[in-house]
């Protein structure tokens, strides 16, 4: 009977202590989680995408590195929309999974429609955070340069959505591999910093505004931030000297 009662204690004390190491990580992460969303975002578009082959393990790597940046995307949603992130994200995971057994067009539009629109949310949420801060630190940092990157990321994968629909969207000089992910989102970070070197040109009316749309956000998005971060720099200063 005691030996019942100190297996009982056991293991009522290692569920507590999983509970709080849970917790604990869990406050550790959302603590750090702009600076972590933005790791992700660098990894994803300026190490995977870029090396990325079109092969299996290239696609693993371009699957993979989407698949870790949605998750921690959910630290960033809001409690009244968790639940529909997580099943949102879930579907993301599985379809793409899915695509390496039952390759379809379909699959990846669903996936990539998933994914964008997820990615919107959350891209929403963190603007509306950087608005509420009122100091410019790392995270401040982290956040503004986070969001410029989704906002580059989101139309890449609305232009893929786009190619899959229909490949007569887009004209190109030299016939890239359209399957790759990597090519879509160099077209829209070239699109939203304005370089416009003319390898990718977009066709119908549709692909056009789209494009001049995301310009034109890049564009007011860098103007907003910018003089958000300096109005921080501005009061802080204004605060030490009065102080």
């Amino acid at each position: 009977m005691v030996r019942f009662h100190f297996i009982k204690e056991s293991k009522h004390s290692f569920e507590i202590e999983m509970k709080n190491s849970i917790i604990s990580s869990y406050k550790i992460i959302k603590k750090q989680r702009f600076i972590l969303v933005l790791f992700c975002l660098f990894i994803l578009i300026f190490v995977i995408a870029p090396l990325s082959r079109p092969d299996f393990i290239g696609c693993i790597g371009i699957d993979a590195s989407i698949s870790i940046l949605l998750i921690v995307s959910l630290f960033f949603v809001t409690e009244k929309t968790f639940v529909l992130a997580l099943l949102a994200t879930f579907s993301v995971l599985l379809i793409r999974s899915l695509l390496y057994i039952f390759p379809s067009n379909l699959l990846v539009i669903t996936s990539n429609t998933l994914s964008f629109i997820l990615l919107i949310v959350v891209t929403m949420n963190i603007f509306v955070l950087l608005s509420q801060k009122n100091k410019t630190d790392i995270e401040t940092l982290a956040a503004a340069i986070s969001v410029y990157l989704m906002i580059g990321l989101i139309f890449g994968f609305i232009y893929a959505t786009m190619h899959h629909l229909n490949s007569l969207y887009f004209s190109f000089k030299e016939e890239p591999l359209l399957h790759q992910f990597s090519v879509w989102l160099y077209y829209s970070f070239v699109t939203l910093t304005t370089l416009g070197y003319g390898d990718i040109v977009p066709l119908s009316p549709f692909a056009k505004m789209l494009s001049c749309l995301e310009a034109i956000l890049g564009q007011m998005y860098l103007a907003i931030t910018i003089a958000h971060v300096v109005g921080l720099r501005i009061n802080a200063g204004r605060y030490r000297d009065s102080g």
